[in-house]
Formats: structure tokens, C-alpha cells, sequence
């Protein structure tokens, strides 16, 4: 059976290019086809839409398939956006209700894996948090936590929660708070591990050069080249703490190495002492 694929504006389908020259030679009502897929695209207005026309040459009945655009540009669409956030983490550029991401999740349920609104509906928010988009206020992470714990059952379908629920409500979202922040401690904590050690690697290496340098270094000059330390690590705080620590420690063989020296010098001064008070005894004839 021929088949003709077009890309149409959603909703504004109609008998020129390039579908009626596509479709004249088939004998079919344009017309009629041209009605339907208006009708099949008329949610994605103001978006180009995949539509391909599948035709019975012996009956002249036809079939209409209809793809969808991505979710992210349904996402930017209702929303009235044009780009995504550029770090998802830190930047929101715009909040869906529920509503609005059921409304898109039914938009896409043909080109989704999932057969269920509920379903289709968290991939959708899942979508929303890699773009930097909110749900009903909150962040998509936590959103979901929600749908998992119940709350969006009367809109997404399922079981109602009909004890306590705003109760329930309450400590569903707690935990779901909880449970993302704990995730992000844990991405921050990774990244930075994943940082630091080249950096501790150099610091390591520059505090112990200074440890194991002359005696003769003064305090003064270490503790600038420490501090000149500390400036480097500045980024992270606890990196920046351990060349505090360096510091005192370089301090502390400063004045350790001038204790020694001024015990060394007042043995050499004490001996040559002693040797002038051997020298200046008479000697026995």
C-alpha cells in the first residue's frame, strides 16, 4: 500500500504542498484526509508534526499515523519558552502544573514505552528535570517521590489516599525532599572527591618541599609560599583548611630549626668559653 509521509504545521494541514500533489495521483478525498489530520494535530498549533498517510490503492480507504515532537519541545511549547535551562541543577526556567503534564503525557503516550498515563507522565517529569523545569512548584525528583507515594493518584488515576491524606501528603513530600537532597550531598561530595586529589597531589608535594627545605628559610618566606598555597586551593574549603593546617605546622619547623640553631649556638658559645678559660689558666712549669 503507498504511503506518504509529510511534515505538517499542527492543525493547518491542507490541499497544496505537499500533500495534495502527494495525494492527488491516488485517487483518494483529500479533502476528507486533509480534515483528519487537522483534527489528529490540532494540539501541536504553532508546531511542525510528522503525519504519514497510509493508503488502501484497491478501496481507496486510508489510515493516518501521526508522530509527535519531541518532549522537550512540548515542554518549551507550553510553557512559552525557547530554550532548556543550560545547568538544570541550579536554573529554573519555568514551572508545569500536573495538568499540563498529563496534557503533554497524552500528546506523547504513541512514541512513549509507556502505556499508562501514570507511566507516561513520569517520563515526562523526568524530562522536566533535565531541563530545568518545576512541577506544581517543586523539583521533578521530588515530584516523582510524590507519584510514588500517592498523592497525584486522583489525577493520574489509581487507588485515592482517603485517610489523612494531607497528612500522608505531608510526609510523602518530607521524605521525598529528604531523599533528593541526600542524593545531591551525595553528587557533591563525588564531584568533589573526583577534584581534589590532583589538587592535594601539587599541595602535598609544595608542603613538603617547604617541610624538608633549608633551615636558613625564615618564617616570613614559608608563610608566604603557604599562603600562596591556600590561595591556589581556595575553591574548596576543606582544602583550603588543610593549608591553614600547613602553615602552622611550617611554623612550627621554623621555630623548631631556630631553637635548635640558638641551643647549637650557645653550646659553641659555652665551649669557646671554656676553651678561653683553659687558655687563660698559668701553666705548669
Amino acid at each position: 500500500m503507498p504511503e506518504i509521509s509529510v511534515l505538517v504545521e499542527g492543525g493547518k494541514a491542507s490541499a497544496g504542498a505537499p500533500l495534495g500533489p502527494a495525494l492527488g495521483p491516488l485517487g483518494v478525498n483529500i479533502g476528507e484526509i486533509v480534515n483528519s489530520i487537522n483534527e489528529k494535530t490540532k494540539n501541536y498549533n504553532g508546531m511542525k508534526v510528522p503525519v504519514k498517510v497510509i493508503v488502501d490503492s484497491g478501496t481507496k480507504e486510508f489510515d493516518i499515523k501521526v508522530g509527535s515532537p519531541p518532549a522537550s519541545a512540548l515542554i518549551k511549547q507550553e510553557l512559552g519558552i525557547d530554550k532548556a535551562a543550560q545547568n538544570p541543577k541550579t536554573e529554573v526556567v519555568g514551572n508545569l502544573s500536573m495538568d499540563q503534564v498529563v496534557k503533554i503525557a497524552k500528546m506523547k503516550m504513541d512514541d512513549l514505552a509507556s502505556s499508562e498515563i501514570r507511566s507516561a507522565a513520569r517520563e515526562i517529569i523526568g524530562a522536566c528535570n533535565s531541563m530545568g523545569v518545576t512541577v506544581d512548584g517543586k523539583k521533578a525528583k521530588i515530584v516523582q517521590g510524590l507519584i510514588v507515594a500517592g498523592k497525584y493518584d486522583s489525577v493520574l488515576g489509581g487507588p485515592v489516599v482517603s485517610d489523612s491524606s494531607p497528612v500522608q501528603n505531608a510526609i510523602a513530600e518530607q521524605k521525598a525532599e529528604e531523599k533528593v537532597k541526600e542524593e545531591e550531598v551525595k553528587t557533591e561530595e563525588k564531584e568533589q572527591k573526583e577534584q581534589t586529589p590532583a589538587v592535594d597531589t601539587e599541595a602535598d608535594e609544595k608542603a613538603e618541599a617547604l617541610a624538608e627545605g633549608p633551615v636558613e628559610s625564615s618564617e616570613s618566606n614559608i608563610e608566604q609560599e603557604a599562603e600562596a598555597l591556600m590561595e591556589e586551593k581556595s575553591a574548596e574549603p576543606a582544602v583550603v583548611e588543610e593549608a591553614k593546617q600547613n602553615i602552622e605546622q611550617l611554623k612550627e619547623i621554623v621555630e623548631d630549626n631556630s631553637q635548635d640553631k640558638s641551643e647549637e649556638q650557645k653550646e659553641q658559645t659555652k665551649a669557646g668559653e671554656n676553651k678561653a678559660s683553659e687558655e687563660k689558666k698559668p701553666k705548669p712549669e
